[in-house]
């Protein structure tokens, strides 16, 4: 089957948003709340329409060989999703997934279980998708002739500046934003390290106020200081003055 170019900028469109609709209700549900999926604004996944509609063209001769089908979409869509990953890094410094906790992954960027997620999903997508799909276009280019898959573009494209636009000014406020909270650390640490030595210094204010206020004989001393569970019962808090009355001394020796 030979697809025209408006067939196939519908098709990107439509599996864009097959893609973005696949993954926003299933990471929803797994987050159990809205996740919003896509580094466009738009509700598409390009890299879903580009891997798909490749392996539709590659694959339009063995439609159906199950087997080519699921050995051709793993291959390709993982290239798709590893160049695809490499290209967000590099150009935008983003990293939208990280496969880093799979089994044989490869820079967190594809891995063996996605792969062959995308060659199952390969081989449904078309078998049983691609033929609603095409109906659908179909029916639009029927109803609009060219003007649908150049309206595609046109928002397709006009959203992929925005967002490019928009992450330039999101990387450049995260930068201030970094900034600002450096600063905050960095006068807290300041202020709890005042906090601290105020502390410690009224600490040591009032273990001298309490041994200006006690003076046990050298025996008494003794005792406190060789019997650290001794109790009285006629002085409950002797513990604690105890344990200020040594500190004190402790710091009278340095």
């Amino acid at each position: 089957m030979r697809f025209t170019i408006d067939d196939v900028i519908l098709m990107f469109f439509c599996y864009s948003f097959i893609g973005w609709l696949w993954e926003t209700i299933y990471c929803s549900i797994r987050q159990r709340a809205l996740q919003y999926r896509g580094f466009l604004i738009g509700p598409y996944c390009p890299v879903y329409g580009f891997a798909i509609v490749t392996i539709i063209l590659c694959t339009d001769d063995f439609g159906k060989n199950l087997l080519v089908l699921f050995i051709v979409g793993s291959i390709v869509a993982t290239i798709f999703e590893f160049f695809a990953s490499l290209l967000l890094e590099k150009a935008f410094h983003m990293k939208l997934w990280d496969y880093s906790n799979h089994w044989g992954n490869l820079q967190g960027r594809v891995a063996p279980v996605i792969s062959l997620f995308w060659g199952v999903g390969t081989v449904l997508l078309v078998r049983y998708v691609q033929p609603a799909v095409l109906k659908f276009i179909n029916f639009v280019e029927f109803e609009t002739a060219h003007w649908a898959a150049i309206g595609v573009a046109l928002v397709m494209s006009t959203d992929a500046v925005i967002t490019i636009l928009s992450t330039a000014q999101f990387k450049a406020h995260a930068a201030i934003w970094e900034q600002r909270i450096h600063a905050e650390n960095q006068r807290l640490h300041v202020q709890l390290l005042d906090a601290m030595d105020q502390h410690r210094f009224n600490q040591e204010k009032r273990r001298a106020r309490l041994a200006q206020l006690v003076h046990p004989t050298w025996n008494e001393r003794r005792m406190m200081h060789n019997y650290p569970a001794l109790k009285l019962k006629e002085a409950p808090h002797l513990s604690a003055l105890r344990h200020q009355l040594h500190q004190h001394w402790q710091d009278q020796q340095k």
